[in-house]
């Protein structure tokens, strides 16, 4: 498949872009990049500012916030293939309220 009928795919799975037409997300393609993740790696840290919405691809993150004496750790939920992270930037930037780690190749 195409890499851009490929990105479209994707997007056309996500619930945010179920009523996009395939020549409106055509449009949003251009503004797409792949980022890789291993094991381990985070893509966002909880606090820092958001610029960047996500759909996974293929992989699976955790999404895991600091919180109260000690800054224990919490997982609040694990992401797969379709799902988004980060969508507020899409509203208007913000600083980002969790992290979100890999827990295998994403």
């Amino acid at each position: 498949m195409e890499a851009n009928q490929k990105i479209i795919q994707l997007l056309k799975e996500n619930m945010l872009f179920q009523e996009f037409t395939d020549s409106d997300l055509e449009k949003i393609v251009p503004f797409i990049r792949e980022v890789r993740l291993g094991t381990g790696d985070f893509v966002v840290h909880q606090g820092d500012l958001g610029t960047d919405f996500f759909i996974i691809e293929d992989g699976e993150v955790e999404v895991i916030k600091r919180t109260g004496v000690g800054e224990r750790v919490h997982q609040l939920t694990v992401l797969h293939h379709g799902d988004n992270f980060g969508e507020l930037v899409l509203v208007g930037n913000g600083y980002r309220s969790a992290s979100v780690r890999a827990l295998r190749p994403t």
